[in-house]
């Protein structure tokens, strides 16, 4: 095939594309051709993940190892080779349909591995200084239907860097539509800190009322 003399860079490499006109074919290790494109600007065309194909061809491409092969053409000519090289090679991707992939919703579950496994881990400034789980509970509550489930609680102690960024991050997800898989898992718990207790020392009866999310997990 005449693409074969063509210059090419693996997929992963296209970053390194000419900023210069011309015809891309995108060729798999089996020599099948999977789309003919043209652009006035190989570069820009396949800049990051700007190419409407890239999220298709990406998903495969640890199987078919996918190269991008180019010819540069004055941009006047890239309508009639575009057309040409289509005709002639016949790529199973062009005029088809751009599939989608809608990202998979996070599970209550997956939210809390990632919290544990992120509040586990130490930072260069505060190597020492780690968030810990101290136990967990379990409960009886209504579900959104009224009916009556059991919760595993876990209780967690986080500095504040934690807890303003990581914890009440996951929080405000679970109250919003990107989240609506993990409503339900979040609380608060509202507490003064003893701060109303006759025997309090005078400087803890200034805190003002504290609101920590708490997790909950269904069992």
């Amino acid at each position: 095939m005449k693409w074969k003399a063509w210059s090419s860079l693996p997929l992963t490499q296209r970053e390194q594309l000419p900023t210069k006109p011309g015809i891309y074919v995108v060729v798999d290790t089996e020599e099948q051709v999977w789309y003919v494109g043209q652009s006035v600007n190989l570069n820009a065309r396949w800049k990051a993940r700007g190419h409407h194909r890239y999220q298709q061809l990406s998903r495969t491409n640890n199987k078919r190892l996918y190269k991008i092969y180019w010819q540069f053409f004055p941009s006047e000519q890239l309508n009639e080779k575009e057309q040409l090289y289509i005709d002639l090679f016949k790529p199973h991707l062009n005029y088809s349909r751009v599939k989608t992939y809608a990202r998979k919703a996070t599970q209550p579950d997956e939210e809390l591995s990632r919290l544990l496994k992120v509040l586990n881990k130490k930072t260069m400034l505060f190597p020492d200084v780690r968030s810990v789980v101290i136990g967990y509970y379990t409960e009886i509550d209504e579900d959104e239907e009224g009916k009556l489930k059991e919760y595993t609680c876990i209780v967690t102690a986080v500095n504040v860097n934690d807890h303003d960024g990581l914890i009440l991050n996951s929080y405000s997800k679970s109250h919003s539509k990107k989240g609506k898989n993990l409503k339900g898992y979040w609380y608060t718990y509202e507490s003064t800190c003893g701060s109303a207790h006759p025997d309090i020392k005078p400087a803890l009866r200034e805190l003002q009322e504290n609101k920590v999310p708490i997790n909950r997990g269904q069992s």
